[in-house]
């Protein structure tokens, strides 16, 4: 009998979780644990699925997964990669938003490239939102490219934090209403700029 999607995904984690865990970065071809990591990224960005929770909000595997980055040069594009998939166990499957994935994220995010993955997930660590320079990265993030797809995601945070009525130090909301000033300016797409705009005079109310 013919397995059904899902029953092949799970087992296609079953088998790429345990080889990730198994891997000694002394031992093993680093070309073969990037490939791992690239499989189980294409995974964790699927169409989410309550089955594939076991594995993707495993603490261990995430951990493993950042600890082989850092023990391998790896090309920028792994490093994406181990961003995204950590990165997308957090925000669709519940993966603990640990000290040592955030530091990592931390790490990672001036460097070029993975700049922008790591600004799609970094706003959910609790760690982050007690930073100091918090409202400062988010008044930065509109100038990550690909610009678009970081304006949007720069509105997205920002709303939620104005939604939730949170009080803004003055240096620090002049900074974010000068971005989303400058979205507004140069935006084409109507509906986007009346967000903006409506965005803008909740902030200066």
């Amino acid at each position: 009998m013919n397995m059904n999607r899902p029953e092949k995904i799970i087992d296609a984690l079953r088998v790429i979780s345990a080889r990730i865990k198994s891997f000694n970065p002394e031992h093993e071809n680093p070309e073969e644990i990037s490939s791992s990591i690239d499989e189980l990224e294409k995974i964790s960005r699927k169409e989410y699925s309550k089955h594939y929770e076991n594995f993707l909000s495993d603490p261990s595997l995430a951990k493993k997964i950042v600890s082989l980055c850092r023990a391998e040069r790896f090309d920028i594009k792994t490093i994406i990669n181990t961003i995204s998939t950590t990165g997308n166990m957090i925000k669709r499957y519940g993966l603990p938003p640990s000290d040592y994935l955030f530091d990592f994220f931390d790490e990672t995010k001036y460097l070029k490239k993975a700049n922008y993955y790591v600004s799609l997930f970094i706003m959910r660590f609790p760690q982050f939102r007690m930073r100091q320079d918090r409202l400062d990265y988010l008044a930065s993030m509109p100038r990550i490219s690909p610009r678009k797809n970081s304006e949007r995601n720069f509105y997205v945070e920002l709303k939620k934090i104005i939604d939730c009525r949170e009080r803004l130090p003055d240096p620090e909301k002049r900074k974010l209403m000068l971005s989303l000033q400058s979205m507004i300016d140069k935006e084409e797409n109507t509906l986007y700029k009346n967000e903006y705009k409506e965005l803008l005079q909740k902030i200066i109310q």
